[in-house]
């Protein structure tokens, strides 16, 4: 989890925000804070099940040599793509 005060977009702990201005925020301001609310929403508040959807969306699409360990896109040892 990323430490608060570190929104890109100023989002806030604690904050409702609808999805469109979640995902505005991290397509357009590369807010970590922002993929991190989609993924726990879209995972219904488990962030690791919405990675899991991500790898099985990979793998599903023949990205054999992918594989995620965070919503972020920030580096990780084992997160990869060829």
């Amino acid at each position: 989890m990323l430490e608060p005060g570190v929104s890109q977009a100023d989002v806030r702990v604690g904050e409702t925000m609808t999805m469109r201005k979640a995902l505005y925020a991290l397509m357009l301001q590369s807010d970590c804070f922002s993929a991190l609310a989609i993924a726990a929403r879209i995972g219904d508040g488990d962030i690791d099940a919405f990675i899991q959807m991500m790898n099985d969306k990979a793998k599903a699409l023949g990205c054999t040599g992918t594989h995620f360990t965070n919503p972020t896109g920030l580096h990780s040892d084992n997160t990869y793509t060829t």
